[in-house]
């Protein structure tokens, strides 16, 4: 799951919601050190909690702002591997929650088109704010460069080669998102 920061003033029964209907296990939070320190830091004390520091985008970012994308992959990929739910943020939900969900969706074969969509949708988050396509821009670029025939096989190659994860745990995330949650939202219904 992916959203802007749990303020304190969320209601017992909000916390409730991502503790039990969505079974959040994990708070991720992306915020960097400027955000971060001017605001409360683990709001759902029962979810575990992680903090990468991230200060931009991929394609913007700086010093160690990939390697800390990385980590957070390789932990969300983990959590899921238990079968674990996560919610990851930033301040607003918008451009470093959604560079990571840009590598997540590729992952997971979601067309370029639609991986612009979703980006560009939390534009519409905030009054006065703007998220356009060039903020992925750099990382559909750099991504399109790598090897492989399509765009989820080069999304593969990223994950595999730069990120570090085993064929077995990308094959298994793409399981566990693709197939066990339509089981999951039909089993509902």
């Amino acid at each position: 799951y992916r959203g802007a920061k749990i303020s304190s003033s969320v209601s017992s029964d909000a916390k409730n919601i991502f503790l039990h209907d969505l079974n959040i296990s994990l708070d991720m939070d992306l915020r960097g050190i400027k955000d971060s320190e001017k605001e409360e830091k683990h709001i759902i004390t029962e979810a575990d909690y992680i903090r990468y520091p991230v200060e931009k985008n991929l394609g913007r970012g700086t010093g160690n702002t990939q390697e800390l994308y990385q980590q957070a992959i390789r932990t969300i990929i983990q959590y899921l591997g238990q079968g674990k739910n996560v919610y990851f943020h930033c301040a607003g939900g918008a451009d470093r929650t959604g560079t990571l969900a840009v590598i997540l969706e590729g992952l997971l074969g979601v067309s370029e088109s639609d991986i612009y969509k979703d980006y560009e949708l939390t534009t519409f988050a905030y009054c006065e704010t703007h998220r356009y396509k060039d903020n992925v821009a750099g990382i559909m670029e750099y991504i399109k460069s790598l090897d492989g025939e399509t765009l989820m096989d080069k999304f593969y190659t990223y994950c595999h080669n730069e990120v570090g994860l085993t064929a077995r745990e990308i094959a298994d995330f793409r399981m566990k998102m693709l197939i066990s949650r339509s089981e999951e939202r039909f089993s509902r219904n």
